[in-house]
């Protein structure tokens, strides 16, 4: 019941094709059609007082919290901007570090909490870490009552599919030897993380997609040809065309965050990952390569790409 209400279809005669390449577990077809569907019921329809510059400070910063404590796994850092986006999207709160700070690490801090509760088995987050990470300008009580609020303006449901599933399922296609996998999975989840901090990019796409389009990024950075193919349009449900707006833009993030020194997102990742963003960023037929990987749209290879909002290339 659940295949045939997909969106996306898979052809019987590429099933073979993938299948083979993949080592799914038993449920993992159903997972992911279960995914699919669920995205489809929440989407976020964006944000009533956060502007993009907003957004990217407020996620530079929690991309750059989640960095400093170690412990935390990827999967809470996805999770915490998709508790973000919802309550931002249905309450009347507005977080600017610059006009009030202890909102601003309330807000975000007590999301990243919510989210390390749900995602790690170990080492969660307590209402006693926050007050430290706060300098205890926040009280326990006024972590709790912030917790509450959350909880109860999300209904309670932590359990949304965020883009860490869909690439996970998605690597497992495009990888073809395992010699690849920790710089191709780095790349992926270094453009994945990069286009968080773009208001356009989380605001505007669903999951599946941005986890797709990080893959396609990720195949163009590295060479990896073809960038797109039969077999990865099939598993991911989407064509080449879907992916062009997102990835550009997660492209040109790449590309200004290299070129200006940006280090939030980059400092997680291997020195492998600066080097080759940087033979990318330097390429005499950059303009060209992305010109034919991606359509003949005019590409703006400018420092505004993440000041800039929904709109740009039409999307």
């Amino acid at each position: 019941m659940i295949m045939k209400m997909l969106c996306f279809h898979i052809h019987s005669s590429d099933t073979m094709k993938y299948s083979s390449l993949i080592d799914e577990g038993e449920y993992d077809y159903e997972l992911h059609a279960f995914y699919h569907l669920d995205e489809c019921y929440n989407i976020v329809k964006g944000y009533k007082n956060i502007d993009s510059n907003m957004w990217r400070n407020m996620i530079h910063w929690l991309i750059e919290t989640h960095w400093r404590l170690q412990t935390l796994s990827q999967q809470t850092l996805f999770l915490c901007v998709n508790i973000l986006q919802r309550f931002l999207s249905i309450t009347n709160h507005i977080l600017d570090f610059n006009k009030d700070k202890k909102k601003f690490q309330l807000v975000v801090l007590t999301s990243l909490m919510l989210a390390s509760k749900y995602e790690e088995e170990e080492s969660p987050l307590c209402v006693y870490d926050l007050e430290y990470m706060t300098e205890f300008s926040c009280s326990i009580q006024e972590i709790c009552e912030m917790e509450l609020v959350i909880l109860q303006n999300l209904d309670w449901v932590l359990t949304l599919p965020t883009p860490y599933v869909f690439i996970h399922m998605n690597m497992r296609v495009s990888l073809e030897s395992h010699d690849e996998d920790k710089i191709m999975e780095k790349m992926v989840f270094f453009i994945s993380e990069l286009g968080l901090t773009h208001y356009s990019i989380v605001g505007f796409h669903k999951p599946s997609l941005i986890a797709a389009s990080a893959v396609y990024a990720a195949r163009i950075v590295l060479g990896k040809t073809p960038y797109w193919n039969k077999i990865l349009k099939n598993y991911t449900g989407y064509s080449k065309n879907k992916l062009d707006c997102c990835t550009k833009l997660m492209l040109q993030l790449c590309i200004s965050y290299h070129r200006e020194g940006h280090n939030h997102v980059l400092k997680e990742f291997s020195s492998v990952i600066c080097v080759v963003l940087q033979h990318f960023s330097n390429r005499s037929d950059l303009r060209t390569l992305m010109n034919k990987s991606l359509g003949q749209q005019n590409l703006i290879m400018n420092s505004n790409v993440g000041h800039r909002n929904r709109g740009l290339f039409g999307c």
